[in-house]
């Protein structure tokens, strides 16, 4: 594996089943709440029916604020010869492809504003395309494994439905297009071709980590050159 720069090395993190270091912005735990439904039922000696225990149950405030129902989305499975296939399908429009992974925090954090750029520049003129790297590569833990994290993460956080969960693991696919970490954004041009690669590799201090506004403009000149309708 090539040399991990200053600005990685501080701030980082253990993988643990992939033994790899992982960019972090900032230290500790981004932690989901899970949220209780039910009402209290008020117990005595005289028995309680199931229709008024349940009626019970639905009367009593429970000071709890309602979970947001997730979305549902649609995760495929494909290598990354497969993610060329989709990007290839999209000819005529913009293609965003966003590298990503649950385990990293800068990641989770942009993650908003890169679906934000499907609602912006709308359907017909740029395709968003999350690509997901969970995938460790451990033999007791394929990519199914790892599909119910993502899918919570994404069930949440993400108005378009299609994502691409990577079957090659992490570090094999790292090598494979000469990346040390996440987050990565590429751009495609209404060829196909790509445009340009957003990555945090030569990055020594957060201040020269890339923006998901520098990707919104670089759209935004791609999607100027569209033929208009």
């Amino acid at each position: 594996m090539s040399s991990i720069n200053s600005r990685t090395a501080r701030h980082s993190a253990l993988r643990p089943e992939a033994g790899f270091l992982i960019s972090l912005r900032t230290a500790g735990r981004m932690a989901s709440t899970a949220v209780l439904a039910g009402g209290l039922l008020l117990c005595g000696f005289v028995p309680v029916s199931a229709d008024a225990a349940e009626r019970s149950a639905k009367q009593q405030p429970t000071g709890r604020t309602p979970a947001v129902a997730a979305r549902p989305v649609t995760l495929l499975e494909r290598d990354w010869q497969g993610v060329q296939q989709l990007i290839a399908s999209q000819q005529g429009k913009v293609v965003v492809v966003d590298i990503w992974t649950t385990t990293c925090p800068i990641c989770r954090a942009e993650f908003p504003d890169f679906t934000a750029l499907q609602k912006r520049f709308g359907s017909e003129a740029v395709c968003c395309l999350s690509v997901n790297c969970d995938y460790d590569g451990v033999p007791d833990k394929p990519p199914a494994f790892y599909q119910p994290q993502v899918r919570e993460f994404l069930g949440t956080h993400a108005p378009i439905e299609t994502h691409v969960m990577l079957t090659e693991s992490f570090l094999s696919f790292l090598k494979r297009i000469d990346l040390r970490s996440t987050p990565a954004v590429l751009v495609y041009d209404r060829e196909g071709q790509l445009v340009r690669r957003f990555d945090n590799d030569e990055s020594r201090s957060e201040d020269d980590d890339f923006t998901m506004e520098q990707v919104s403009r670089l759209v935004a000149q791609q999607v100027k050159k569209l033929p208009r309708p």
